[in-house]
């Protein structure tokens, strides 16, 4: 299957997928394909979770496990594949996104403002309805009529909020290695960390990131125009290339601590 999921809004430029698109309006989105995780977790552990402070953490040893996904469901350049036994150091992964209320307080203590709000608009919904919405932001995802609780995961985040936030807490955003195997310790658990909400990954995109000899902590490239986000659909090999000033009502983060 293959779902659009909307990249840029104000520049022109190559999206991730088989070039540019457009929907009404302009909006140029990127190709996401969804395949099948194919993990297997060697050894078999068991996930410490505790609090500490607000957040609570997921404590994850060093491992080795198969990442990617060899089910191109009819797209052969899916981009998710082929599979490779891939080892990730250990890590601490926030157990849950950051919620609304653990960014106001880095909004209040730094008096950041958002791409969201510097644009005074955000995309709400969810591919192939994403609408532009005047007034749409973190404090209110669907617009200015919305309401959000403290507990919620925060919406409506650019890459870039992600990022500074993340410096803001001393954490930092997960590598697209360190998302996946998180994803695959939890595929068997009552909480995976997959489901509606896309998540920003540290990664810069790219096509070829499982062909790449890499094998120990493998990270992206050093530079480029687009970012990995994952975990937006019920497939966890499913992934997201999308500028870093974008921000939507399903899009969302997680801090890594090593």
């Amino acid at each position: 299957m293959v779902c659009l999921h909307r990249a840029e809004h104000r520049v022109d430029g190559r999206a991730r997928g088989h070039g540019p698109k457009t929907i009404a309006g302009g909006v140029l989105v990127a190709i996401v394909r969804h395949g099948s995780m194919l993990a297997t977790v060697l050894p078999t552990v068991q996930l410490n979770v505790h609090s500490a402070s607000v957040t609570a953490w997921l404590d994850l040893p060093t491992g080795r496990f198969t990442m990617g996904s060899n089910d191109f469901v009819g797209q052969p350049d899916d981009d998710e594949g082929p599979t490779r036994e891939v080892t990730v150091g250990a890590f601490r992964l926030s157990a849950e996104p950051v919620t609304v209320g653990e960014f106001a307080a880095f909004v209040d203590a730094s008096a950041y403002e958002t791409t969201a709000e510097r644009e005074g608009s955000g995309f709400v919904g969810r591919f192939p309805d994403l609408e532009l919405v005047e007034g749409a932001s973190w404090r209110r995802p669907n617009g200015p009529s919305s309401e959000v609780v403290p507990t919620s995961p925060v919406t409506q985040v650019s890459w870039s909020d992600a990022f500074e936030y993340c410096l803001w807490s001393h954490g930092a955003l997960p590598s697209e290695a360190q998302w996946a195997y998180a994803s695959s310790l939890a595929a068997d658990g009552d909480a995976p960390i997959h489901g509606e909400l896309w998540q920003w990954c540290a990664d810069y995109y790219d096509e070829s990131f499982f062909r790449r000899e890499q094998r120990v902590n493998p990270t992206g490239p050093n530079g480029g125009s687009l970012r990995v986000a994952r975990g937006g659909s019920d497939r966890r090999t499913a992934r997201a290339a999308l500028y870093p000033d974008f921000g939507s009502s399903d899009l969302t983060f997680r801090v890594v601590k090593t």
